[in-house]
């Protein structure tokens, strides 16, 4: 029975997903951007992706925002900008069950072993 609550823990461990919120300029690109200048511009090159298992951010609404195409020059952008949308606290969304299927399929595989094993129809070791 011990090596059966490794194994949920292991399970557990390895399916917790940390998820953090973060402030600034959200563009199509599925990233935020995150360092504001003093023309109101947000820098392109300060920005957050999303991590892996994560497809989206919320919210996905609110006031428009402007990340500027190249760089600020002193807090000014002197190219074109991109339109986005602004908050103060975006969170990552995690992707459907769809991608955590090889997941469940190890535990329900793994759990039927242990309730066959326990009612003698699989035999380990044994001639």
């Amino acid at each position: 029975m011990s090596k059966l609550k490794y194994i949920l823990i292991i399970c557990f461990v390895m399916y917790g997903k940390l998820s953090y919120a973060v402030g600034g300029c959200l563009l199509p690109d599925k990233k935020v951007y995150t360092s504001k200048g003093g023309g109101g511009y947000y820098d392109p090159g300060a920005s957050t992706s999303l991590s892996a298992g994560y497809c989206n951010w919320t919210p996905a609404s609110g006031p428009s925002c402007n990340v500027c195409n190249t760089g600020l020059f002193f807090g000014i952008c002197l190219t074109g900008s991109q339109i986005g949308i602004e908050a103060a606290n975006f969170s990552m969304v995690p992707c459907p069950i769809d991608d955590s299927i090889p997941f469940l399929l190890l535990g329900t595989g793994g759990l039927g072993f242990f309730v066959l094993r326990r009612r003698n129809l699989i035999q380990l070791g044994q001639n």
